[in-house]
């Protein structure tokens, strides 16, 4: 797809989105988030990344393979609502970036064994200080 193409396809959905009646908002729960919106909203947000597409040929990236680019979500009237403030956009291929790993969940078996691991390492603290004032208390 060439970029007047998409310049074709952002101009049209502008032209039939109202900023007026769009929606967008998101939630996170716990062990998941979720975009909300309704027709409209969920379009213009959309065009925003279209918007990010388009402006990757006209980038330099003169500083490396990846630069920001700043959507305009003005129209979101709630700013907590909208998850993304910007927009990193890379001229490279899927083959060629290395995916970041992500953090498995803590369980609780993991919130067991670092409350313990802690309480360990302050008996431990207490026990040296107790041994060090009976030490002292020989001379």
């Amino acid at each position: 797809m060439t970029d007047k193409e998409l310049e074709e396809i952002i101009k049209e959905i502008e032209e039939m989105c109202s900023n007026e009646d769009a929606y967008f908002g998101s939630t996170y729960m716990e062990d998941f988030g979720y975009a909300e919106g309704n027709r409209d909203g969920l379009i213009l947000y959309a065009t925003e990344f279209l918007k990010a597409a388009k402006d990757i040929a006209n980038r330099k990236f003169d500083e490396g393979d990846t630069e920001m680019h700043k959507p305009n979500f003005s129209w979101i009237k709630n700013p907590d609502a909208n998850p993304f403030a910007y927009i990193q956009v890379t001229k490279k291929i899927r083959s060629e970036i290395n995916e970041k790993k992500k953090w498995p969940k803590q369980t609780w078996q993991d919130k067991v064994l670092q409350f313990g691991c802690i309480t360990t390492l302050i008996f431990g603290i207490f026990l040296v200080f107790v041994g060090l004032i009976n030490f002292i208390g020989w001379f």
